[in-house]
């Protein structure tokens, strides 16, 4: 939610300063309605600050501000149908106004997969000069998912997923999940109340049992676990642990070694595999001697990067960027080996895809 507002933020400052040169509005109480609801901005009262913009454009549904920051907050709440209702609403009175709008209401409509009409308004966008440089890459990124997606939609793969079921699943959010070598147990990551945990499920005459908490020596009642992988024969997990008081970063990566029925006390992989920046969702080769995880550190492409390490004599050796056959300056996430070897599935947002990360 922090990242979100301050893209929120970054919306809403890039917009034109025209408190200081007058509204596009003359009504005065749609503009009163206009500053009550920059106010509740502030104080992050989004419902509120929605609720002042609806009344202004009800003063004047002309007021051009007032309906592109309707639309901001409302793509901030992931109600892209109406922020792409008063974007459009925005041009529609004035498609000179602000430029910029033509790229956020493109945004919008890729989330609702309507193609080729962000295709249209990222072009639009890009016809204009630009001197921000990394915004027309944006631009031109989005235009070229924009044509992915319309052919991918012509041939589409048939996909029909199957529930896992109660015994799984739960009114509380359940992810990655991983399985042993022999698909008896499944390991997956629960939140409940905000705190990640790890929960197993062991197969029974071919059915998943009701799933219980892994480990009270890994999961812990202050700290988030997740993102995890095990090894070949079952007894190793890697996962990710964040906020913990023995870690370097936000997050980083922890092993945890099985004796018997019973998970050992989880390490830190410590430098060089962990540093001051973000370390997470690991995954382990077949043979247990290649790790593949994800940091935002320095020396990558640009946001989350896949980085691999490589278990020497003498442990974890200095981690290596997987290069830009992987690797975007957006972001690339979530690594799963094959037990070939030979094939890496992984996320992003950075190779041409659907709208947002895609495999």
């Amino acid at each position: 939610m922090r990242l979100s507002f301050l893209i929120l933020l970054l919306m809403l400052l890039c917009a034109p300063a025209f408190s200081q040169t007058g509204y596009s509005s003359k009504n005065k109480q749609a503009i009163k309605h206009y500053a009550a609801a920059n106010r509740h901005m502030d104080s992050r009262m989004y419902d509120e600050a929605i609720a002042e913009l609806k009344e202004a454009l009800k003063d004047d549904p002309a007021f051009i501000e007032a309906h592109i920051q309707l639309a901001d907050v409302s793509r901030f709440k992931s109600d892209y149908k109406q922020a792409i209702e008063h974007y459009t609403k925005a041009i529609a009175v004035n498609p000179e106004f602000n430029r910029g709008v033509y790229l956020k209401l493109g945004e919008v409509e890729i989330n609702e997969a309507m193609y080729p009409q962000a295709q249209q308004h990222l072009e639009k966008y890009l016809t204009y000069p630009n001197f921000n440089t990394q915004n027309s890459a944006y631009a031109q990124k989005l235009v070229t998912d924009c044509q992915f997606s319309i052919q991918a939609l012509k041939r589409p793969v048939a996909f029909k997923p199957i529930n896992m079921g109660p015994e799984i699943n739960s009114v509380d959010d359940e992810y990655m999940p991983v399985a042993t070598a022999d698909e008896g147990m499944l390991i997956f990551t629960r939140k409940i109340n905000n705190n990640e945990d790890f929960y197993r499920s062991l197969k029974k005459d071919d059915k998943w049992q009701t799933a219980t908490s892994l480990s009270s020596r890994i999961n812990t009642p202050n700290y988030n676990e997740g993102a995890q992988s095990i090894s070949q024969d079952g007894k190793y997990l890697f996962f990710t642990g964040c906020n913990r008081p023995d870690g370097r970063g936000k997050c980083d990566i922890y092993i945890v070694q099985k004796k018997g029925d019973s998970w050992d006390k989880p390490l830190s992989l410590n430098p060089p595999v962990n540093t001051g920046a973000w370390e997470s969702q690991p995954s382990i080769s077949a043979d247990g001697n290649t790790l593949y995880f994800v940091s935002n550190k320095a020396g990558g492409f640009g946001g989350y990067d896949i980085w691999k390490t490589i278990l020497t004599d003498n442990g974890w050796a200095e981690p290596e960027n997987m290069g830009p056959n992987i690797n975007t300056p957006y972001d690339e996430q979530s690594p799963f080996i094959h037990p070939d070897d030979n094939t890496l599935y992984f996320c992003s947002n950075g190779w041409p895809g659907m709208g947002n990360k895609d495999l």
